[in-house]
């Protein structure tokens, strides 16, 4: 007699999509795909992909200079290099390819899909370095849900609390479809750790974001997503040469719309943004504004993909056609404005195919080839080749060889950011910047549950920003520069056992990130890093999940030719989530148990700014 298997005694392998546009488990992708599930979002408590991404082996997250938020680090590879989606659909775009994670919420996010190979052959420009995929929860049903998250931060206890976060969600059934709103706000009293100056670490002000979503399912699926996210932030300062106060304004906003129609062979996919922004600067007690930009942003891009499956072989073929646009106007004090960035734009054309040979029941190859015509750089070809091949049963082999490349970006090319009067420093953009190439080989070898990595970059022509000569005494001008040749190599190894209600991961990576001409290390990019999760699972009619993250980052470099090195340092997590009832969920969290805090505002170093952080929060979730 057979016995029947329950629902708990089954665990499905997650289906991913990033690696080859085609469905298969994160375990079967010829392509290493790094997936992060729902329940791991929950139990994190995060609440932007910022506050997510510091658990990624390989992966370090890196302050943005002048901005708020962070960038991602991807084996050695930089934010300009990683491509961000959401739904397939690239975040980066040609006009400012840096994506802050902070922007991103989470809130009606199923799960993301982190592949650190070069996927330039499938992606095109900015996925040199890898792809990160944003998943969009499907509703199941009509539910609702609501949540609120408070965080403090040991070092301000004046600000109370230090930060809330505001989400929620109704998804409600539409004729053939259903329709999902998400919408988040967040409130930041902003962090100052040393109140006896003008200066402040972090900006106070409030963020929002709404989406609204339309899935409409019938031979052809249809889905409408519709976007707007804004920020109003202020944060006080000194003056770089006389040292009096003043404080800077800055107000931006970004609407978006995506369109995907999706049917067995053929998905096409339009998509259109625009993004505009205020940054002003007043010196406190002043009369006016001594320094104000206006900026704006556009971008538009349309898709086709056609799949097609003949025997052993999943082939698709795709093109698309995009553009962009950018512009910035400055006005000084009693000074009429003008064009900083004058109007600019951008084409590109792009083709590709991809073909998956099942070549025997234990061996896969994957060939694609990506042609990118670029109005300004000419063609570029990237083709890439990757294998799986099954050595037993619980061992298996993955490994990719291809070209990568980057077309600058407009902000690289054009940027002009004067913040001499106030902060003594210019950034500047180069209108003569070379296109980035690369060759890419990637080898991991897999026996259950271990997992080792290598992964080697030959650079040319890589784009940094860099100090250059000035004649203004007391400024500091930057400029995006090409470098000849830049070689980036290492190892990563990860290890993953679940033993009853204990689950415990582990990665550890050493990188060697060199500019080949001068022999020093790339900025920012640490020699080793180690990291551990440990999830204690308690409980089933109310659980509770103790997670335990620990992260050890190896020595590095924040300034070019090897100046600003900071000395090893390790943060430790701690969170806490009990599901009180099957609708009510509490979550507490002690965030930089350590106490490792940035002596600056965290620019110069890499360190955490605000030091040891509490958090609590409470969501609400329903089904109608």
């Amino acid at each position: 007699m057979s016995v029947p298997v329950s629902a708990e005694q089954v665990t499905l392998q997650p289906l991913v999509v990033t690696g080859t546009l085609s469905e298969v488990t994160a375990e079967d992708s010829p392509v290493a795909v790094r997936v992060i599930d729902r329940e791991t979002l929950a139990s994190t408590q995060a609440v932007t992909l910022e506050d997510l991404l510091a658990d990624i082996p390989g992966l370090q997250l890196k302050q943005t200079h002048g901005q708020t938020g962070a960038s991602v680090l991807l084996n050695g590879l930089s934010e300009k290099h990683v491509l961000i989606m959401r739904d397939g659909v690239p975040l980066n775009q040609v006009n400012e390819s840096t994506i802050d994670t902070r922007s991103l919420r989470l809130a009606d996010i199923e799960r993301i899909e982190v592949v650190s190979a070069n996927a330039s052959a499938l992606y095109g420009s900015a996925a040199m370095g890898g792809v990160i995929n944003l998943i969009s929860r499907e509703p199941q049903g009509p539910e609702f849900e609501i949540g609120v998250n408070a965080r403090q931060y040991e070092a301000e206890t004046e600000r109370l609390p230090t930060q809330i976060d505001w989400a929620g969600r109704v998804a409600v059934p539409i004729p053939g479809g259903y329709s999902a709103t998400t919408w988040s706000l967040t409130q930041d009293a902003g962090l100052d750790k040393t109140p006896e100056t003008w200066a402040e670490d972090v900006p106070s002000g409030f963020g929002w974001s709404l989406a609204q979503r339309f899935d409409v399912y019938a031979k052809r699926d249809h889905r409408l997503s519709l976007n707007w996210s804004g920020s109003d932030l202020t944060k006080p300062g000194a003056h770089a040469l006389t040292g009096n106060p003043n404080r800077s304004l800055v107000t931006d906003q970004r609407v978006s719309a995506q369109y995907q129609a999706t049917s067995d062979r053929l998905d096409v996919i339009a998509s259109a943004g625009l993004g505009w922004g205020v940054s002003e600067q007043d010196k406190l007690g002043s009369e006016g504004t001594d320094l104000r930009r206006e900026y704006a942003l556009w971008n538009t891009a349309l898709e086709g993909r056609w799949s097609l499956t003949q025997g052993m072989h999943d082939a698709v073929l795709g093109g698309k056609v995009s553009a962009a646009g950018l512009e910035q106007e400055k006005a000084d004090l009693n000074a009429p404005s003008e064009d900083e960035i004058a109007p600019v734009d951008q084409q590109s054309l792009e083709l590709f195919a991809q073909d998956s040979w099942f070549a025997t029941d234990r061996l896969e190859l994957v060939g694609g080839l990506r042609g990118h015509w670029d109005e300004a750089y000419g063609v570029h070809w990237a083709p890439n080749l990757a294998s799986r091949f099954d050595v037993t049963t619980n061992s298996y082999v993955r490994a990719s060889l291809g070209l990568g490349y980057r077309v600058p970006d407009l902000k690289e090319r054009y940027y002009q950011f004067d913040h001499s009067q106030l902060h003594g420093y210019r950034v500047t953009g180069n209108p003569e910047l070379e296109p980035e190439t690369s060759v890419a080989a990637q080898l991991e070898w897999v026996i259950d549950p271990v997992s080792m990595e290598l992964f080697y970059r030959d650079i040319e022509q890589l784009i940094v920003t860099a100090e250059a000569e000035s004649d203004e005494p007391g400024v500091t001008v930057y400029q995006y520069q090409n470098i000849d040749r830049a070689e980036v190599y290492g190892v990563s190894l990860s290890a993953e056992h679940q033993l009853g209600s204990h689950q415990v991961s582990a990665h550890a990576q050493w990188l060697h990130a060199v500019a080949l001409a001068t022999g020093d290390r790339l900025a920012q990019r640490p020699e080793y890093t180690f990291g551990l999760t440990h999830e204690w699972a308690l409980g089933k009619q109310r659980p509770v999940t103790l997670r335990t993250q620990i992260a050890h980052t190896g020595p590095q470099f924040y300034g070019e030719d090897e100046t600003l090195p900071v000395d090893p340092y390790t943060l430790v997590d701690v969170s806490l989530s009990y599901q009180l009832t099957p609708a009510w969920m509490l979550t507490s969290a002690i965030n930089n148990l350590t106490n490792e805090m940035s002596p600056s505002d965290g620019t110069a170093d890499g360190l955490p700014i605000g030091g040891r952080q509490y958090a609590l929060g409470i969501r609400y979730r329903h089904p109608f």
